[in-house]
């Protein structure tokens, strides 16, 4: 029954990706977020390898969003980068630029650092940009290389979140790049609650007046498809509901005149939720605001875990065939 479900997934799935389908459509590799704050290369966490990289490739990814921790990447506030960690992420950019891939630096740290929340005494806003600034003197010649601000901002309103994101972007045009640069909203950054209110103003209220001088941003969401949205449990709401989820975001877009990245999303193996991930790739392939996505998530540490993608497991996960018709899809020529 679960095979009967995803080769039904993958034939409606081939038939209705529009010929101008977003080109960048890829994959989170896990790992670099691993560990604790004391953690060793290679045993605690890694990044991603070769190999892997290479399979993503060949099924015709051509981005990854790599996790890293900014404890790791800049050891101390306001200082140079770690040399060593940095050596580590240039070998695996150096590899997916030759292999035409693209990279999102995904900062794993939902804004925080060492414990501390973004905009605290420990950790003030300016440091966001001190660290992004760095990064952008170091990549801003490879243009392959995508920014992403912050994992999934939370314990910080939407308004501090969004002037402290701006001041981090003009930071990245300050340094010279031009890289594309990829916002999240606070609250976890969902596409289901982005224009939801409460005792603070909503992510679509606090992004009205963000602005990039380079002209080269998208907003950064992510979606789960399980009751609560929370990407906990293997269950799948309906395929109706999924795409209700993404199309708050959609149509913030529309009307703002902005364009968006969904860099986390998923689903299981579940077979009720092959149709789901279909009904997602669809929502995303015809709204022509959505730049791309990242699924999550492929590791070979992740064992039996739901969500996991990686691509030299047997059985190959039954994502992927349904992934296929979305993937590496360029402009009609």
């Amino acid at each position: 029954m679960r095979m009967v479900a995803v080769l039904l997934s993958v034939l409606l799935a081939a038939s209705a990706v529009p010929s101008w389908a977003v080109s960048l459509t890829g994959i989170n590799i896990a790992g670099g977020e691993f560990g604790g704050l004391q953690a060793v290369y290679g045993k605690n966490y890694i990044y991603p390898d070769l190999a892997q990289m290479r399979a993503l490739r060949d099924l015709g990814m051509t981005v990854i969003r790599m996790p890293v921790r900014w404890e790791r990447v800049q050891p101390a506030l306001g200082q140079p980068l770690d040399p060593a960690e940095m050596a580590r992420i240039d070998s695996v950019i150096d590899a997916a630029s030759a292999m035409q891939m693209s990279v999102i630096i995904d900062i794993h740290n939902y804004a925080r650092y060492a414990r501390q929340p973004l905009g605290s005494a420990g950790l003030p806003a300016s440091s966001l940009r001190d660290l992004w600034a760095r990064l952008a003197v170091r990549y801003r010649d490879n243009d392959r290389v995508i920014f992403g601000l912050m994992n999934e901002p939370v314990k910080i309103s939407a308004p501090a979140w969004a002037a402290a994101a701006q001041d981090a972007l003009l930071g990245i045009r300050a340094a010279g790049a031009r890289n594309l640069v990829l916002v999240p909203g606070a609250y976890w950054s969902g596409a289901h609650s982005w224009t939801r209110k409460g005792s603070f103003p909503s992510n679509g209220e606090a992004m009205l007046g963000f602005h990039d001088p380079g002209d080269n941003f998208a907003f950064d969401f992510h979606q789960y498809f399980d009751a609560n949205s929370s990407g906990t449990t293997a269950t799948c709401v309906a395929p109706a509901i999924a795409e209700k989820r993404l199309a708050v975001a959609t149509d913030w877009l529309r009307q703002t005149g902005n364009r968006g990245f969904l860099s986390e999303f998923g689903v299981s193996r579940a077979p009720e939720c092959a149709a789901v991930l279909t009904a997602a790739l669809q929502h995303l392939a015809a709204n022509k605001q959505w730049l791309g996505w990242t699924i999550w998530g492929s590791s070979a540490w992740f064992g039996d875990y739901q969500f996991n993608l990686y691509p030299l497991q047997s059985p190959v996960p039954p994502q992927l065939a349904i992934l296929k018709p979305f993937l590496a899809v360029g402009p009609a020529q």
